[in-house]
């Protein structure tokens, strides 16, 4: 028997069926071991050795893999072609080893698509484990290990507030915030523009001033409304005739087949999707063997699909959509791996795959990957000046129009911006002395934009040209910044939260060279040399650790004030930019004798006073220059007119909330993000909560609308419907009110006693226990379950969405974790009886042979 070991159950599952009866399929469910998350797992004065420790929900996996392994002649590990997969066929093969389980003959083998040809045929080619790519791994883990190990412990002692750095996520940080701060600085300057709407022919178009006195017209030369009102007066009194036309022809060549990165960008436009349901869905689409595998930074198609794609083109379109010769692209991205093949479809003649988000995902690779093999497509761009009789004063008309579309038929790269002189649309024939009738002349008043703030797709294309992480890591890295709440993102753009800006700005001033970006990609680059055989790994790690190390521990040894000293320094410019007026930016306009400075809290820094205890007047560390102290901790919003007592924001351990008065069981209400600008009356709008709606018509009880744990809601004699925001909880009627209440107690929870709730969606038997699975809402959001197991739906996958495989994986992953804990109850009673507290005895130590299993050493 051979044994195959894999990641994926679903990938398993395809794989043995290909294999047949010789051979059996296990997955690993991923990475089965990992560094413990604690000091000393990697030890740098022991030539960097490090502990590895079995995932607690993996140790089954491992002990059926290993006895599966004792019976077998012969182990092939055919996970992922990349270096995560290189170490995860490592790390099954140590553990093995470890257990005296390894067979005699262990093979690697790697394929590009989980289809039968691509599968068999990689059976035919084994080799053995790629040293260089697990050294690659194993320097690129103990260096983030280190970075993160070293650099929280500072954080936690000399940044209140602040939660971990990542090696490369602080990187991506840092962009964010500086984009947030070129916002800040960003200055509006007021331009206008003069347009002609004109007639020739019957057909309409419109003409821009580019000229005007005889001097050329650049952006900002129109500058104030006078000198734009004489320009437009100019226009209309003038009678332009036509001096030029020129016509150019113009081709636009199709993009290449997507790399990850670009799959992520045109996934984030197009779709609307994060970087991580983009991978998720792509995975699901390999595993099915609908895609090739889509963690590659190649753009380069296989000539035999190059073939496929090219027949597919000659069979749908005519010959003028296909190019004489096949397209070859090369790679701009730095470090590209060559030998990886672009993500494509595995079978060019099947158009759609998967469903709900994942069919929309293939639809969208398939249509590249054949648009790179099209003809290029053809387009004319005209260009018509116009001058008045004293040629002092030019208009200019572009128009653009297709000739002939060629792979535009198929799939057009989308653009994060679109360019101010990118016009397109038909102009009307003109010729050289033609005179068109201006229809009306206007002036219009513009100003000039700050950068725009990151999307996901752009934010991953600044990394990639940075050359920062890889495109396999920008899905997790954007996670990891969401999940600490360094950033949020609204209207699919990345705001930097006021705990991002505080550890970037901490980072720059103590730990400027680990967050540069030429530091950073250079590392990159030394650990692709490791991967290419040209580095040694423990050389990479012997010279970051040399200069890191004693860098923190100066860090570490300062005290906290002289932090906040420095830190307030750092971000004058940003805490107290100058006033108009000329006054003192510090001084505090609470007290007006006190100057302000930053300092820091148990909840995060903030700016005071320093006239404490006899002014209070605060604001928090991101909003600088407030006025009232509306920005953070103990600052006065006013009165309420109907209490008398002053209305205070404050800062606490769940973030900014409001409070009236001082009293210790004074009301309070959380603060939303979503309101525009906190003042007076918002805040006793909060105060004021839950608002009673009306009654309901056919109970006769109340329904209230209020803001919860959760976000804003309505409640009804028990049962619950969500607002979209905190303006509908003061805004919405009653009518709305019914029919909110009444569709959340159609979708689940909510609905009254022995109404059993209906299944989102019904997938097959569970392979174990055999029971149909089920996608049901709850009340705490949807799960899946197979009668016996409940398992939680992330947030991120739509219930809708949730395939066979992902189920299996989460109801698996359950029942691994074991039955949830009890709380209260006996426990509890048993406490009260006790009559006094007994010393606990001593936990005895676990056997040797019991560590081993789960914890070694490399």
């Amino acid at each position: 028997m051979q044994l195959v070991i894999v990641e994926s159950p679903a990938k398993a599952k395809t794989i043995e069926k290909y294999l047949g009866k010789d051979f059996k399929v296990l997955a690993s469910y991923g990475h089965v071991r990992d560094l413990p998350p604690k000091d000393g797992s990697v030890r740098p004065d022991e030539d960097f050795a490090m502990d590895w420790e079995t995932y607690r929900d993996k140790v089954s996996r491992v002990k059926d893999i290993a006895d599966a392994a004792k019976a077998a002649d012969r182990l092939i590990l055919a996970t992922d072609p990349d270096r995560e997969g290189e170490a995860i066929s490592w790390h099954v093969r140590e553990l093995l080893a470890k257990r005296k389980a390894l067979p005699k003959e262990v093979e690697r083998v790697t394929f590009n698509a989980i289809t039968k040809q691509a599968v068999t045929e990689a059976m035919k080619h084994p080799r053995q484990l790629d040293e260089d790519l697990i050294d690659a791994y194993l320097a690129r883990r103990a260096l983030d290990y280190l970075f993160g190990f070293t650099l929280s412990p500072v954080l936690w002692r000399k940044l209140p507030g602040a939660k971990s750095a990542g090696r490369v996520q602080s990187v991506a940080l840092r962009l964010i915030c500086q984009r947030e701060h070129e916002i800040e600085q960003f200055k509006p300057q007021e331009y206008w523009q003069v347009l002609a709407r004109m007639e020739q022919d019957g057909t309409e178009f419109e003409a821009r001033l580019v000229r005007f006195d005889g001097e050329k017209l650049e952006r900002l030369s129109l500058g104030e409304e006078g000198i734009a009102l004489k320009a437009k007066a100019a226009v209309e009194a003038g009678r332009f005739i036509v001096e030029e036309v020129e016509t150019k022809p113009l081709r636009r060549n199709p993009a290449p087949p997507f790399t990850t990165s670009t799959l992520q960008q045109e996934a984030a436009r197009k779709l609307g999707f994060s970087a991580s349901h983009t991978m998720r869905c792509a995975q699901h689409l390999y595993e099915q063997g609908a895609i090739t595998y889509m963690r590659t930074d190649g753009v380069q198609m296989d000539p035999s699909a190059i073939a496929a794609a090219r027949r597919a083109i000659s069979e749908r379109y005519d010959g003028h959509y296909l190019p004489e010769k096949p397209r070859h692209y090369e790679t701009k991205a730095k470090n590209a791996q060559e030998a990886h093949e672009a993500i494509r479809p595995t079978d060019f003649m099947r158009d759609h795959a998967g469903s709900g988000d994942e069919a929309r995902l293939y639809e969208l690779i398939y249509k590249r990957a054949m648009a790179s093999q099209m003809a290029s497509a053809s387009l004319e761009r005209t260009t018509v000046t116009m001058r008045d009789p004293t040629g002092r004063h030019e208009l200019r008309a572009t128009g653009q129009v297709v000739k002939f579309p060629g792979f535009l038929a198929v799939y057009e790269e989308g653009r994060d911006q679109k360019g101010d002189d990118e016009d397109e649309g038909l102009l009307p024939v003109m010729h050289k002395g033609d005179s068109p009738a201006k229809k009306a002349v206007e002036a219009t008043q513009h100003f000039t934009q700050p950068p725009p703030r990151y999307s996901e797709a752009s934010l991953v294309k600044r990394l990639e040209e940075l050359g920062i992480g890889r495109p396999s890591t920008y899905a997790s890295i954007i996670q990891v910044l969401k999940d600490r709440n360094y950033v949020r993102t609204e209207r699919n753009r990345f705001f930097a939260e006021e705990s991002g800006r505080l550890l970037t700005a901490f980072l720059e001033r103590f730990f400027p060279r680990y967050v540069g970006y030429d530091f950073t990609a250079e590392m990159e680059d030394e650990l692709d040399d490791v991967s290419g055989g040209r580095a040694e790994w423990k050389k990479v790690l012997e010279d970051f650790w040399r200069d890191f190390k004693p860098k923190s521990d100066e860090v570490m040894e300062r005290k906290p004030s002289e932090v906040t000293q420095e830190l307030d320094a750092f971000l004058s410019d940003y805490l107290f930019p100058p006033k108009e007026d000329g006054s003192d930016p510090r001084l505090c306009p609470k007290c007006g004798e006190g100057k302000l400075a930053l300092r820091g809290g148990r909840f995060g820094a903030f700016v005071a006073c320093s006239n404490y205890p006899e002014c209070k007047y605060t604001r928090r560390f991101a909003q600088p220059g407030g006025e009232n102290g509306d920005g953070g901790e103990d600052g006065s919003l006013g009165t309420d007119p109907v209490t008398g007592l002053e209305v205070l924001r404050k800062v606490g351990r769940f973030g900014p909330y409001i409070q009236l008065g001082e009293e210790k069981d004074a009301k309070r209400a959380s603060i939303p993000k979503d309101i525009p600008e906190l003042d007076l009356e918002w805040a006793l709008k909060l105060l004021s909560l839950p608002r009673e709606v009306g009654t309901h018509p056919e109970s006769g009880e109340p329904i209230t609308a209020s803001i919860g744990r959760y976000g804003p809601y309505l409640a009804h004699n028990g049962k619950y419907a969500k607002l979209s925001s905190t303006r509908d909880v003061f805004e919405t009627g009653m009518n709305a009110a019914v029919s909110l209440l009444a569709e959340a107690a159609n979708r689940g929870p909510g609905r009254s006693a022995g109404t059993k709730a209906e299944p989102i969606k019904v997938l097959g038997a569970h392979p174990t226990s055999g029971s149909e699975m089920k996608v049901m809402p709850g009340r705490y959001g949807p799960y899946v379950t197979d009668g016996t197991t409940n398992a939680t739906i992330p947030k991120d996958v739509k219930p809708e969405d949730l395939t066979e495989e992902q189920a299996i994986a989460l109801i698996d992953a359950r029942v691994a974790k074991g039955p949830a804990k009890k709380k209260g109850g006996a426990k509890k009673a048993a406490a009260k009886k006790a009559p006094a507290k007994k010393k606990a005895p001593a936990k005895k130590k676990a056997p040797a042979a019991k560590k081993a299993a789960a914890k070694d050493t490399v």
